[in-house]
C-alpha cells in the first residue's frame, strides 16, 4: 500500500490493468458472447449424438 501511495505511475498502471480485467471478464457483451458459445456447443453436441429434442 505504501509503495502504491508513493508511486502515481504504479497506481495508474494498476488502475488500467483492473479496468481491462473488468472489461474482459464482466462486460455484458463478453458475457453474452460466452453464453452463446456455450449454447452453440451444447446444441452441436446434442445434434451430433442424434438425440431427439423434446420440450416437456
Amino acid at each position: 500500500m505504501l509503495k502504491m501511495a508513493k508511486s502515481p505511475q504504479l497506481r495508474q498502471a494498476m488502475s488500467r490493468a483492473v479496468h481491462q480485467r473488468v472489461l474482459d471478464h464482466f462486460d455484458w457483451e463478453v458475457k453474452v458472447e460466452t453464453m452463446l458459445g456455450i449454447y452453440h456447443e451444447a446444441i452441436n453436441r446434442y445434434v451430433a449424438e442424434g438425440t431427439q429434442f423434446s420440450m416437456r
